[in-house]
């Protein structure tokens, strides 16, 4: 049993001394508030950057160098004072524009598989599909479309409130 935990500890102990890439990172943040975006290495950005106008750039981070404050991606190196926008998802839109699709889809398909079955006379019923049936499900897929469409994506313009910055917590 001691031999067992010896031979644990050496092997916590040596997975411990390495240096990972989770303790650098890329990170955005807004004056006053707590919530941050963290982009570690490997991770896909979309990025403006001064020299590139109005042209978005979407790149994984192959490294990070704190003590230069720049980004290498494949095919350049960026310093930090040459972004001028992060675009990132919303999750919220997202879910809640694929869940109105999903209903509005279901609630066509269910409504057409009713009048359907009804028109075989292999069901009774007295539902008919008519156009408030039609409405409700395409309603819900167009406002699901918009939700994903308007709201689905975050661009936030760095100023002296918003800015990124490069985090090292190595020892």
């Amino acid at each position: 049993m001691i031999k067992v935990f010896s031979i644990l500890t050496v092997f916590i102990l040596s997975l411990s001394s390495y240096d990972t890439d989770a303790q650098v990172y890329f990170q955005y943040e807004e004056t006053n508030n707590l919530l941050t975006r963290r982009y570690s290495i490997g991770e896909v950005i979309n990025f403006r950057l001064k020299d590139f106008g109005e042209e978005w750039i979407k790149d994984d981070i192959l490294n990070l160098l704190p003590e230069d404050k720049s980004v290498v991606f494949y095919d350049q190196i960026v310093q930090l004072d040459q972004f001028t926008h992060i675009q990132y998802p919303r999750p919220w839109a997202h879910t809640t524009g694929i869940t109105l699709m999903s209903f509005g889809s279901s609630w066509l398909i269910m409504g057409g598989t009713i009048e359907g079955l009804r028109s075989l006379d292999a069901i009774e019923t007295d539902y008919k599909f008519g156009v408030d049936t039609a409405v409700i499900g395409l309603s819900s897929i167009a406002t699901g479309y918009l939700i994903r469409k308007i709201w689905g994506k975050a661009i936030k313009k760095l100023n002296e409130r918003k800015r990124v910055r490069i985090v090292d917590i190595r020892f």
